[in-house]
């Protein structure tokens, strides 16, 4: 039903009477059916979303706003989140570092490979999660203040991965990318699953860091030959 009362019967009725919208103000609405197929419960990254270069209208800057093709001189803050030395850019640069193959025990291309195998399984229950909290109460969006809690795929991926090979406790990763501990925890939770389900398995390291200086220790060290023929499975 449309605010009117008017049944939605078709995809026609829904544009046209969207089309219809009119203001005194002299708003005019332009509407019209897009066919494309786009995938539910997919989110992209925080850092991502900072990079864009956004410039935030003074009134309801998080509502209204203006989405330049290149980056403007008069963009505000939010465009300089991503500049060097941000929040963003620390936690950017602290996932390159989890995701070395000496932590991972898997090259870049594998990981992708892996995330790309996982991704539709995690749409699927993403689409259910939002589904069943639809109405449900806020959750709180940071610990500290200083990340969005949200966690990408990508990165819950490499996270159940380094937890796959018990390389350190939720605790360590939660303090590397300055989330809560249930949050590492839902992660986990939800990724093993997908893959157990997948046939991924990782060689457990030999030890476990109780530390996050102890478990970048390695990433600091030069590269062997060696290190490209880690076995992952």
């Amino acid at each position: 039903m449309s605010w009117r009362g008017r049944p939605l019967t078709s995809h026609e009725v829904v544009v046209k009477t969207i089309a219809a919208t009119r203001t005194s103000g002299g708003l005019r609405v332009e509407a019209a059916l897009d066919p494309g197929d786009y995938p539910t419960g997919v989110a992209i990254s925080t850092e991502r979303l900072d990079a864009l270069p956004l410039e935030r209208h003074a009134v309801h800057g998080s509502w209204n706003y203006t989405l330049h093709p290149q980056p403007a001189s008069c963009c505000t803050e939010a465009v300089h989140v991503g500049a060097p030395g941000s929040p963003a850019q620390r936690r950017q640069a602290m996932l390159q570092q989890l995701a070395d193959l000496r932590l991972t025990g898997m090259t870049s291309t594998q990981l992708e490979r892996l995330v790309a195998t996982l991704a539709p399984a995690q749409a699927a229950r993403a689409q259910q999660r939002h589904s069943q909290q639809r109405g449900g109460p806020r959750q709180s969006g940071t610990r500290s203040g200083v990340f969005h809690q949200k966690i990408s795929n990508h990165e819950r991926v490499l996270l159940a991965v380094l937890y796959q090979r018990r390389l350190c406790t939720m605790d360590v990763l939660a303090d590397l990318l300055d989330v809560s501990r249930s949050s590492i925890g839902n992660t986990i939770r939800e990724i093993r699953p997908l893959l157990e389900q997948a046939g991924h398995t990782s060689t457990p390291a030999p030890t476990r860091s109780r530390s996050a200086a102890e478990l970048l220790a390695p990433v600091t060290l030069p590269t062997t030959p060696n290190d490209t023929h880690i076995p992952t499975s």
